[in-house]
């Protein structure tokens, strides 16, 4: 590795630098896929890493105007990261990468993107490799662990599983390699399976038994010691004497973490602070819950889902933790679990279509309706994706006993588009192919939009009205009535304390001098009649 002070001292020309290794960068990404270009791409990610760190470090001690590393700089080692096939030489190259500092040519939001792209990454990995390669990676990452510790907590245990499982007449060297490398991390919750290998595997345990103790006798019952013995075997004492304080630190802790039972009171403290400024699910909350869904004792599950079921928000770094509660399947409380979590998912924009399959669950096995107010969410979330929710809606709207319970005003003009475009395809399914069954219209799930909405439906409504296009008249003219039928019941509805703009009832009435659509006259007169007997 080139050290800073030649990096400072010597003349180069990093123009020259810099270009051999984009060079090297672009053929490698031209050429056919293959475990060489991907081992160019490793090197030459990391090379040019340095390249741009020793530039920024000659000009910065130079004192001349290239003083700041360019976002672009970060974004071209980024992009050659992306193309290494290799999942795990990739890691390797990232987790490098992110740690040549003084300086990081990446800037704060593009390192986020880079640590999350490569825990990601490794926690889809860890479960299809060998014990060695999994520590590996995992020991290589771990100098991020507290920004992503609930992924680090899922990988421990599946890097103890994996340690632990293995026969004893069948164990290796590799697992005795990873035994000692892992130790090291000082991992809270690698400490009971690291503990559990240690005992049933002889030559591990009589290794790492305290040893210090034999040293201290040595000292007390040894009279004259060489001088140049006691440096060197003191330096041995002191060394055990840390090993050994690791063996304490992994007892007391699984000692003590068999021993603490989540109490009631504590989760009650911890909702309650969380939802001092919004109902709010924290990281701690989400962790306590999760840790108490592992005790044989469930007497707090009917209240903390009572409490679950009207939380409005889920912070960023619980999803992690929640994550891990999809895998609660057969277990009739535990569902419920699993039924959130897949909701929340979505609504922070993700598409896995076993998201949807579980979603779609809740719509026949909710009877209770317990989560009717998170999956009414799914309408007002900003970062769902449309096509999923498309596919989550038309199941809910085949749920008649679930859709009639939902009630929204929503702001986003894509879920507005999307209702609008269900709606149309239904009343052409139904006039190609009529059925005997009552079919609710989807509009009937929405108590209300906002007024920038309302203008954009009345010019929706007019451009159907007027503009020739393929569609027939019956089918315009159904639409057209179940939108003022709708609009009509928006106005009237009970409760209602946020009524639709002036402007659209005005623009309804000019639905009058329309002879096109004689339903939608009938329609208007139907609701003003309604509208006379509740007054």
């Amino acid at each position: 590795m080139i050290s800073k002070k030649l990096l400072v001292d010597r003349p180069i020309d990093w123009e020259t630098l810099i270009n051999t290794e984009r060079q090297r960068i672009d053929y490698a990404k031209s050429a056919i896929q293959n475990p060489e270009n991907d081992l160019k791409l490793y090197v030459s990610s990391i090379s040019l890493d340095k390249v741009f760190q020793g530039q920024y470090c000659f000009h910065h001690s130079q004192q001349t105007r290239y003083t700041n590393i360019s976002s672009d700089e970060g974004a071209v080692i980024h992009s050659t990261t992306v193309n290494i096939h290799d999942s795990v030489l990739r890691i390797i190259a990232l987790s490098i990468i992110l740690e040549m500092k003084n300086p990081s040519i990446f800037n704060y939001e593009q390192e986020e993107q880079l640590q999350g792209e490569m825990i990601c990454h490794l926690e889809n990995l860890i479960p299809n490799l060998s014990l060695l390669k999994s520590s590996l990676l995992f020991i290589r990452c771990y100098p991020v662990h507290s920004s992503f510790s609930a992924s680090f907590k899922l990988m421990a245990n599946i890097i103890g599983e994996k340690l632990t499982k293995t026969p004893i007449d069948k164990q290796s060297d590799d697992e005795e390699a990873a035994f000692i490398a892992l130790r090291q991390l000082n991992n809270t919750d690698l400490f009971s399976d690291l503990l559990e290998f240690a005992k049933r595997t002889t030559n591990i345990s009589n290794r790492f038994q305290f040893n210090s103790v034999i040293f201290s006798e040595y000292f007390l019952n040894t009279t004259d010691f060489n001088s140049s013995n006691t440096i060197l075997l003191s330096s041995m004492y002191l060394v055990e004497l840390a090993f050994d304080i690791k063996n304490l630190e992994m007892h007391i802790y699984n000692k003590q973490k068999k021993n603490k039972i989540p109490s009631s009171d504590e989760f009650k403290q911890l909702w309650s602070d969380s939802w001092k400024t919004s109902n709010i699910m924290t990281f701690e909350v989400a962790s306590w819950i999760t840790d108490y869904l592992f005790m044989s004792d469930r007497e707090e599950v009917p209240s903390i889902i009572l409490d679950i079921s009207v939380c409005r928000i889920v912070e960023k770094k619980a999803l992690s933790v929640i994550h891990h509660w999809l895998d609660y399947r057969t277990d009739k409380d535990w569902r419920f679990f699993r039924h959130f979590t897949a909701l929340q998912l979505v609504m922070d924009g993700s598409n896995t279509p076993q998201l949807i399959d579980i979603i779609n669950e809740i719509f026949t096995i909710d009877r209770d309706f317990r989560l009717r107010y998170i999956v009414e969410q799914l309408f007002t979330s900003q970062h769902i994706i449309i096509t999923v929710l498309r596919q989550i809606l038309v199941k809910l709207h085949q749920s008649i006993d679930y859709s009639s319970r939902i009630s929204i005003w929503i702001e986003r003009r894509e879920t507005l588009e999307l209702i609008l475009n269900l709606e149309l395809e239904r009343i052409i399914s139904n006039i190609r192919q009529p059925s005997t069954m009552v079919i609710r219209p989807y509009l009937l799930m929405i108590k209300g939009c906002s007024e920038n909405l309302q203008m954009y439906l009345i010019e929706y409504l007019r451009l159907f009205a007027d503009v020739k296009t393929e569609i027939k008249n019956p089918i315009k003219e159904k639409f057209l009535t179940i939108i003022i039928k709708w609009i009509t019941d928006c106005c009237i509805s009970i409760g209602n304390t946020q009524p639709l703009s002036m402007k659209f009832y005005e623009y309804i009435f000019t639905f009058l001098d329309n002879p096109q659509f004689p339903e939608v006259h009938k329609a208007i007169f139907d609701a003003l009649n309604t509208l006379f007997i509740f007054l």
